[in-house]
Formats: structure tokens, sequence, C-alpha cells
């Protein structure tokens, strides 16, 4: 527990310091008053894109099937980073003032609206549940402290920063937290015990296409990462936060910090499986081999490393949860309490599904397979101001019911290719319906024009 106390300590301390003469109003609280530089918002984005997959699945993927693997995700992570923010600053050129993407619905029919806040609310608390298993699952291993009390520690230190001063708070823990990771992860491939490795060149084998690889991991991880970020709000936070005109840049400078972190991590991932180390758990492959073959202080970074990139995205699922609670639920004039009264109903429902405690991978292909039934609605909805709001809703509900009742099929049957087909299924239902809808919409103007002609 000293590693949970002297990090909660740490932040809480820092918070405090730079926040406690700051009054909180909803424009710093929501939207860190509309002025994060760019080096401070890259660090934000990459610290709050490092899920628990940043973080165990790089090594894990890389431990299991190498560089193969890591491709897909490692590259998806980039692009995905870099593409969203380029078509995000759309929206914001339209609503430069507003809070959220769900704020540029608001004449959309068909319960448009309503769905995708359903939907980014929802996988808020979906993507709290995954940081607190994969963050209680390594101290548990590490520490030999109970899961349970380890849930309810990392539940408690993000909650209090952030009811203390919101996305501003985030932001600026985030920085320092990226800084931390990276200093680490440094620290981390110097010190590799590089003696017990056989000749690295005539070991290390490149194959992306390889099947079972595909089937197993890489096509359910490139389509998973590359077309979901749509439907996390934790982003679009960051581009309403960030200096106007420096959004598309800033977002490309965090997709390299990101980067850096998938690609390291799971490098040290090769290098273990190298090594010939065999690991009790493949999640904790990298946690495994430092406790046993490092000295012991590389645990106790280690340990804070992941404590970092953690709780990174738990406070940002707390500031997206509350950002939307308050500016597009309640009816309450005091946007400030508004969130913080979201954000502790987040605690409580993200604390109950950690219970549950279902395995990282799981949880990081459901969110995935929700959020990819939203991609084609969202991204239609931005480009094209004629696309109609129920043809949306019909896209999102379709792709979840089907590709979701797919994946979860999948799961209960332990098949890797029925729940990749349900991750596939939840994007191409959802982007086929809509394709539906604008080559309908195109003939329709064809017809018009040749009747007025």
């Amino acid at each position: 527990m000293i590693y949970l106390l002297t990090y909660s300590l740490a932040m809480l301390a820092f918070v405090y310091f730079v926040e406690r003469r700051r009054k909180q109003t909803t424009e710093r609280f929501l939207a860190a008053n509309r002025n994060v530089g760019g080096t401070l918002g890259a660090m934000s984005i990459a610290a709050s894109w490092i899920w628990a997959p940043a973080l165990f699945v790089s090594t894990q993927v890389g431990y299991q099937w190498g560089y193969s693997a890591l491709a897909w995700f490692s590259l998806p992570n980039l692009l995905a980073l870099m593409f969203f923010g380029f078509v995000a600053a759309k929206i914001k050129e339209t609503i430069p003032e507003g809070f959220s993407y769900i704020e540029s619905l608001k004449t959309k029919k068909g319960k448009f609206r309503e769905t995708q806040l359903t939907l980014q609310m929802g996988l808020q608390a979906i993507i709290f549940a995954l940081q607190l298993t994969a963050g209680a699952e390594l101290l548990t291993y590490v520490t030999g402290a109970s899961y349970q009390t380890t849930v309810i520690i990392m539940t408690l230190l993000p909650l209090a920063y952030s009811l203390f001063s919101g996305l501003h708070s985030s932001i600026l823990t985030d920085a320092l937290q990226y800084a931390f990771i990276a200093i680490v992860i440094i620290c981390l491939m110097f010190a590799f015990p590089y003696h017990t490795l056989p000749d690295i060149s005539d070991n290390i084998t490149f194959d992306p296409l390889d099947t079972n690889m595909l089937i197993q991991f890489g096509i359910a991880s490139a389509v998973g990462l590359f077309f979901a970020i749509f439907a996390d709000h934790q982003q679009w936070q960051r581009i309403f936060a960030i200096q106007a005109g420096l959004e598309r840049r800033t977002f490309a400078i965090g997709a390299i910090l990101h980067f850096f972190v998938t690609f390291s991590l799971g490098t040290f991932g090769v290098l273990v499986a190298l090594s010939g180390f065999t690991a009790d758990n493949p999640q904790l492959a990298g946690a495994e081999f430092i406790a046993s073959k490092m000295p012991f202080i590389f645990i106790i970074l280690f340990v804070y490393m992941a404590l970092c990139g953690l709780c990174s995205t738990i406070d940002s699922a707390f500031c997206a949860f509350g950002g939307l609670y308050a500016t597009e639920v309640s009816k309450s004039s005091d946007k400030v309490k508004a969130a913080r009264q979201a954000m502790l109903v987040l605690a409580v429902l993200g604390f109950a599904l950690a219970f549950i405690r279902l395995p990282i991978l799981t949880l990081w292909f459901f969110a995935g397979t929700f959020r990819l039934a939203a991609f084609a609605p969202t991204v239609s909805s931005i480009l094209f101001k004629r696309y109609d709001g129920f043809v949306g809703t019909v896209s999102i509900v379709s792709g979840i019911i089907v590709g979701g009742g797919l994946f979860v099929f999948g799961i209960i049957q332990e098949d890797a290719w029925l729940r990749t087909c349900g991750m596939l299924t939840a994007l191409l239902l959802s982007a086929g319906i809509s394709s539906v809808w604008f080559f309908g919409d195109f003939i329709k103007k064809q017809l018009k024009r040749g009747l007025v002609s």
C-alpha cells in the first residue's frame, strides 16, 4: 500500500499547490479555460490515451507475438490520434465555445443526440472499469494487497483531485505523469539484462500477416483503435481545451508521444520473450520479468509508471463523464456542482464493474465494439450537414445489437474468430446503413435536378 499512498499524496499535493487559489468556473472546470498550449496538450493527449492496453497489452503482445502484433497495435494508435485531431477540429470551428461533440447534434432528429450521449457516457464507465481492473491486477501481484482494497484506493485518488479542479487538474497531472512514464521506460530499456539474450538478429521475426495472430489480436486491435476514438469524450474535451489553431498539430505530437510508449513497452515484451523467460500470466509478463530478473528499484519504478498511466485515464474518465452530464443532461445552472455529482456516480458504477474482474483484453475489445458502431455515423455527422439523425441512430443501434451480440457470443464460446467478426460487424453494418442513406440521398438529388431541368 505504500506505493498507492505515496503516489496519492504526491498527486494531491501537486494539484492543491497549483489550484488552491483558483476559482473553479465552468470554463476552467470543464474546458481548462480553452488555453491549453501545444506541449502541455500533447502530453495530456498521450497520457489520457494510455489506457491499460497501452501499458499491459503492448508488453503482452510483444511477449506473445513479437513485432508482428505490435505493428497492429502501435501504428493504429498513432494514426487514430492524428486522424481524430484533423476531423474533430472541424467541429470546434463550428462551435468554438462548446464543450462536446454532442452539442453539434441538437438539430438532428431521430434521437441521434440521445443515442450518442448514452453511448459516450456508458463507454466512460467501461473505460473506468478497465483501468481499475488492470491497475488492481498489477498492484495485487506486486504488493500482495487485496484486489478489493486496491480498487477502492485507485478510485478515490483520481476522484479527489478531479473533484477539486476538473479538467484543468487532469491535464496538469497528465503532463507530469507522461514525463515520468517516459523516464521510466528509458531507464528500463537501458537496464535490461541484455546478456541473457541470444543473437537477436537470428531470433526476431516479423510477419504482420500471420493468420493466427491476425485472428487472435491483429484485426480486432487495428479496427478497435483506429475507428473507435470518435466515441471517446476524453479526447473531445481536449479538442475544446486546446488553444484555437493548435488542435491538429497538438494531436499529431500527442500521437508521436503515445507511439513512443506503446512501441517501447512492446519492445520490452519482445526482449522478455527472447530471453527465454516464461511468464505465469502473459498480461503481466513485463512486471513478472522485472520482479524476478532486475533490481528491486525497477519494480518500484514500474509500479509508479503503471499508476501514472492508469490514473491519467481514470481522472480523464471522471472529467469526461462529469462534463457530459453537466452540459447535456443536468438542468442545474451550477455546472461545476453537477459535474462533481456525476463524478461520484461514476466512481460507484466503475467500482462495481471492476469487482466483476473481467479479463483486460475482453474489457478492451468490448469497449472497442461499442465504439466501432458509432464511427461512421459520427464522422458522417461532422463532414455532412445533411446527415439524417434517424439513420445515425439506426446505424449505431444495429451495429451494437448485431455486432455486440456476436462479440459476446464469441467470448462465451472462447472463439477469437467470432469475437473479431463481432467487432467487424459492428463497424461494417453501421457504416453500411449510413452508406445506403448517402446513396439514396444522392439519387434523390439527381432526380430532383432532372425534374427541374
